[in-house]
């Protein structure tokens, strides 16, 4: 069982805004508390979260969020899990029309080396009672800050969530791949009487995926061998709270030994696991969990079978 509190000054400029606090990962079962109120329960200790703390706050004064941890199931797993809050947590101020986390998605259906076509879907969140009319942009530039595609919609968003979409055709396309990992940047902003008053901003590749069943896996139209590693997002001594330079050492490390895909074993990993390997050149398998269930100790006897039978099988790789 583990308390953590975190005591912070309200700010005026927060009046009429949204406050957030976003949880990247918390091992296990965390409840928050802000100035005494409570905020929920997240059970998953590797999905990240968060709680709206704008009701609660003292925008003149001291306030105080609690967090308690319960991993007294400390055999829940036959891997290291750690325990407590190990990955990172955002403050986040919002305007109450804005584009909440993972809200924005992109993706290129057709693509060949003359051309790409670009979507980007927008969910805008109004969270007043009444419509808003905003202008939504959005610019793709590539790696010298040129707007590689430029968009944008006026709509009147009414309360709740307002989806936009966006496509464009883009020639010439800098596709991505494991060898020249490149990358564009894919910029959304919301505006009102010319001024931006949301953005965000997150990197994004440009590569087309196939499978067959006879001639394996494609990538961009070339026939590509995974060869890769299963990782876990514990690094030694440093247990789960893993700095982002210990994991760029570390996949330096796996690329000069050849490795161009990733396992994420057993869970989704922090945040800036992943734009590490898009950085660096790395295909991900991303797993959601292990199972679902309370079946590890069936799950542990098949393991102890699996073992005994290996001991009796010649190695011979």
């Amino acid at each position: 069982m583990g308390w953590y509190k975190k005591s912070f000054a309200g700010n005026a400029a927060w009046k009429a805004k949204q406050v957030y606090i976003y949880f990247d990962g918390v091992y296990k079962n965390s409840e928050v508390w802000i100035n005494g109120h409570y905020l929920g329960k997240r059970p998953n200790g590797f999905i990240a979260f968060q709680y709206e703390l704008t009701r609660y706050l003292n925008l003149t004064g001291k306030n105080t969020i609690a967090v308690r941890v319960d991993h007294s199931e400390f055999a829940d797993s036959r891997w290291y899990t750690g325990s407590g809050i190990y990955r990172n947590v955002y403050l986040i101020v919002k305007d109450p029309v804005h584009i909440a986390p993972w809200d924005v998605a992109f993706t290129t259906p057709d693509i060949s080396l003359e051309k790409a076509t670009v979507k980007a879907k927008v969910s805008v969140t109004n969270s007043n009672k009444v419509d808003a009319s905003v202008l939504v942009k959005v610019n793709l530039l590539d790696e010298k800050g040129k707007a590689a595609i430029a968009l944008q919609k006026q709509i009147k968003a009414k309360p709740g969530v307002h989806e936009v979409e966006f496509e464009k055709e883009l020639s010439s396309p800098k596709l991505w791949d494991t060898e020249k990992p490149e990358l564009y940047k894919l910029q959304v902003s919301l505006s009102r009487n010319g001024k931006a008053f949301d953005e965000v901003t997150q990197s994004v590749g440009i590569r087309g995926i196939r499978f067959d069943k006879d001639k394996g896996f494609f990538l961009n139209g070339k026939s590509t061998k995974l060869k890769g590693v299963c990782i876990h997002d514990d690094a030694g001594a440093l247990g789960v709270a893993v700095p982002q330079e210990v994991w760029v050492r570390r996949l330096k490390l796996l690329k000069d030994a050849g490795v161009n895909s990733l396992r994420l074993s057993h869970n989704p990993h922090a945040d800036y696991l992943y734009d590490l390997c898009d950085k660096m050149g790395f295909l991900v398998m991303d797993e959601a969990f292990d199972e679902m269930g309370g079946r590890k100790k069936q799950m542990g006897s098949r393991l102890e079978c699996w073992y005994a039978i290996q001991k009796r099988i010649p190695r011979i790789f």
